[in-house]
């Protein structure tokens, strides 16, 4: 940044820390002070559409577009006295947008060529590096992890210039923000365990940073470290909405649902008490009642708390939320051995579904009601010892939730339905079977307790020797009661 006064300065900083942080509205509020701040200021300008541009999360709208294009045109007309390297960063910003149709919207393509060329004029510039990877992964056609191809040549761009950077600078928190997403996508986050390890003491302030570890640590089993630094995540969020006083409140913070989704799911399946509830609580003060998050609340309520407080808790009144309100009674009566209760708020749940007007346009998380049922249902046979049954309906909910969860960041259903099959058939008897289901639970959810307490069930019985070392590592890895673990709570 050139020729600021020392106080922009200190705002457009605070921009470009928020900006990398995911916080897009709240680096646009702090671009925007460092504009106020020193009206000459044509960087300043250029930060705001720099946080106003798509995100590897987000497309933005064509008026968002014009707003960075508005932006950029004053960052220009002020450039004139700056160096060949600040107008040029200009000017590759500019690439990103053209105009079709009589509005501006963003050409990925060119957006990736320009900061490409920018980061190869400029190969010792960190930031140039990662602007040109962030540029690259946005362009890429597939941005959901698993499902992109190593070959993906914006992906390799990615990997190289940000390899490039961490070789020689191991601590740079963009690039290491950045490269745990890519590894993320390419199926290998292990490659990134020793950067993920690192964020929480480089930038101890930021939500989203204390966040990104978790996605490597759930990938890689460690569902627990996973819960454990969304609730780090939550707690910073929260500080820094006391702090600061965004205008929006904690709706200015986008990442505080994903980061209480996120804790929720893995604390759900390291089985940890306290933190699901935590979860929860925090879902339900700052959430929407119509949000997944406000719905998602009530799995953590009907697995933790007490029977009696579930059976007490009021009908939320929002239609998806009623629907997993109904399933957390449902596990209720499953914990008291009562399968016969259970279905019938199985039933509620159908009914739900069948009735309720939906405030989600998402089809995919209304659809998990049917997963929520097809549970429910099944854990209701087990406990009524009708293994047939329960086969039936968790191989329903194993199909529907992988059709219609696919890969959710992190998945809409919190356990694998898969993992419940395979519990149905050791039951029934029909061990290998069983192994096999639990077998491919484990490919996709490493580490996962509940799926290794039941492979050492079925391995037992098999007189497999390796069951007590299995048994021993699913003890290690489990952070919740025994009770948990009775036929039809898993």
């Amino acid at each position: 940044m050139e020729r600021a006064s020392f106080a922009a300065r200190i705002a457009f900083e605070n921009g470009i820390r928020l900006d990398n942080s995911f916080s897009q509205e709240e680096a646009i509020r702090a671009f925007m002070l460092a504009e106020h701040l020193d009206p000459g200021c044509a960087m300043c300008y250029w930060g705001e559409a720099s946080a106003l541009a798509p995100t590897i999360n987000y497309t933005i709208a064509s008026s968002e577009a014009a707003r960075a294009v508005e932006a950029l045109s004053h960052a220009q007309a002020l450039a004139i006295s700056l160096s060949p390297k600040a107008n040029a960063i200009i000017t590759a910003e500019q690439q990103r947008y053209v105009m079709r149709d009589r509005s501006w919207t963003v050409d990925g393509e060119a957006g990736a060529k320009a900061a490409d060329a920018l980061a190869d004029i400029f190969p010792i510039d960190d930031f140039l590096q990662v602007s040109a990877a962030n540029a690259e992964m946005i362009a890429a056609e597939n941005g959901v992890p698993g499902s992109a191809s190593a070959k993906d040549p914006h992906l390799v761009k990615a990997q190289a210039h940000l390899e490039t950077v961490l070789h020689r600078n191991p601590t740079y928190t963009p690039a290491i923000h950045f490269y745990l997403h890519l590894t993320e996508w390419q199926d290998r986050p292990a490659a990134s365990l020793q950067y993920a390890n690192r964020l929480a003491s480089l930038a101890p302030a930021s939500g989203h940073m204390l966040h990104m570890s978790s996605h490597i640590d759930y990938r890689t089993g460690e569902y627990e470290a996973a819960a454990q630094a969304n609730m780090a995540a939550v707690l910073a969020d929260i500080g820094y909405v006391e702090k600061m006083q965004p205008p929006g409140g904690m709706a200015s913070i986008p990442m505080h649902l994903h980061n209480l989704l996120f804790g929720l799911v893995s604390s759900l399946i390291s089985g940890d008490k306290n933190l699901a509830l935590s979860f929860a609580d925090e879902m339900q003060r700052s959430s929407p009642p119509q949000s997944l998050a406000f719905a998602e609340s009530y799995l953590a309520f009907g697995r933790f708390l007490p029977v009696e407080d579930v059976l007490n808790l009021k009908a939320p009144g929002t239609s998806l939320a009623n629907g997993f309100y109904h399933f957390a009674r449902g596990e209720a009566m499953i914990r008291r051995n009562d399968g016969i209760a259970a279905g019938h708020e199985a039933a509620l749940i159908e009914d739900v579904h069948k009735t309720g007007s939906f405030e989600h346009t998402d089809p995919k998380i209304v659809a998990m009601l049917t997963v929520a049922r097809e549970t429910l249902n099944g854990q209701a046979a087990i406990v009524q010892k009708d293994y047939v049954s329960a086969v039936k309906e968790y191989t329903a909910a194993a199909s529907f939730a992988e059709e219609n969860d696919g890969y959710r960041d992190p998945p809409i259903w919190p356990w694998p339905p898969r993992r419940s099959l395979g519990e149905a058939l050791l039951l029934q008897g029909h061990l290998r079977e069983a192994r096999k289901e639990i077998e491919t639970t484990l490919l996709a959810m490493p580490n996962d307790p509940v799926s290794l307490r039941v492979l050492a069930e079925i391995a037992g019985q098999l007189l497999d020797p390796q069951s007590a070392g299995i048994q021993e590592h699913a003890a290690k890895v489990w952070f919740g009661s025994s009770d948990l673990l009775q036929p039809g709570m898993i």
